[in-house]
Parts: structure tokens; C-alpha cells; sequence
């Protein structure tokens, strides 16, 4: 299936240094360049995720299969960490590590 925007996770991970959520998921849809921020989109295949710098987004492969954001972080390591509370969210609440699970509704 094709999209032809970008689609954020409904309960969206965030970083605890992101400020202004809405103008950077604003400024991520609109191309705009940001100095550090990383997105955490879902990945294709056996991974989980994908780690990126937002100006990947320009890339023509992106802006024809739009990614499935599910965390925005301010720096790698930042992204790094949403990973992790992503993981551990999900097992506290599941107690299993089925984790494609949670977010397959938003690939279908």
C-alpha cells in the first residue's frame, strides 16, 4: 500500500528534550531542515525499527513510501533511548517482546 504522507503513531514516543512537538512534526511533514533531530520510523523486513536524520526525509525513495513515524528525538543518542522506552512500554504492558504486533494496524 502507498501513502502519500507521512504517518506519526497515534501515542507518538518523544524525546525528553523535544521541544514544541507540533512545529517539529509540522516541520518534518513540510521537508524543513533540522539541525538534530532523528525520527524512529518503523522498519521493513526482520528490524523493528529505523533510526534517520529528518533530512532523509527528502530523499526520493521517502517521498514516494512515506515513513510510519513512532518517536521524534533530539539527537542519536536521544533516539537510542525513545528505542528503549518503546521496547520496555511494551513489554511492561504485554509482557511479551511481540512488539511488530502493536504497530501492524498502521502498516495494513
Amino acid at each position: 500500500m502507498m501513502r502519500n504522507k507521512i504517518v506519526f503513531y497515534k501515542d507518538l514516543y518523544i524525546g525528553a528534550t523535544v521541544r514544541d512537538v507540533k512545529k517539529t512534526m509540522h516541520h518534518i511533514i513540510k521537508g524543513k531542515k533540522m539541525l538534530n533531530t532523528y525520527i524512529i520510523i518503523l522498519a521493513n523486513g526482520t528490524d523493528l525499527f529505523e533510526i534517520m536524520h529528518t533530512v532523509l526525509l527528502n530523499q526520493t525513495y521517502y517521498k514516494q513510501h512515506p515513513p510510519i513515524v513512532v518517536g521524534i528525538a533530539n539527537g542519536y543518542n536521544e533516539a537510542i533511548e525513545v528505542v528503549r522506552l518503546i521496547i520496555e512500554d511494551y513489554y511492561k504492558q504485554t509482557g511479551n517482546m511481540d512488539i511488530k504486533s502493536l504497530f501492524q494496524t498502521l502498516k495494513d
